[in-house]
């Protein structure tokens, strides 16, 4: 789960370098990641936002550096209703270390659900 997220560089309007950290699961270590996403909102109203592990931010000591391959959200405008939208996430990732099946596949499973559950959170501060 994510602990917090870091800008290290603005390289454009739409591209951004972070750091971000993920608590430990259960009796794993913590992760980070060093990525940089780039954000594009369409015409339609459509947003793409694509991830990917650069080598920028150095390792931290007590963290396990993970690594994304690739990563996207696709969110789409409900066609009737302006405070509806379809999500759309893929991620391919490395999380590094050893980890135990059955913690993956808690976070295969809890990670999206927690990621929609805060974006609503956030909207609704907004």
């Amino acid at each position: 789960m994510t602990k917090e997220v870091k800008l290290m560089e603005k390289l454009s309007d739409a591209s951004e370098v972070r750091r971000v950290s993920a608590k430990s699961v259960m009796f794993t270590a913590a992760r980070d990641f060093s990525v940089v996403s780039t954000y594009r909102k369409e015409a339609s109203g459509r947003v793409l936002i694509a991830t990917r592990s650069v080598e920028y931010v150095p390792e931290r000591k007590g963290y396990v550096r993970a690594t994304i391959l690739i990563s996207g959200y696709v969110v789409t405008p409900h066609p009737t209703n302006p405070n509806m939208c379809e999500m759309s996430v893929i991620a391919h990732m490395d999380l590094g270390g050893n980890l135990p099946a059955m913690v993956v596949r808690y976070l295969g499973l809890s990670a999206p659900i927690k990621l929609v559950e805060k974006i609503h959170e956030v909207t609704l501060r907004a």
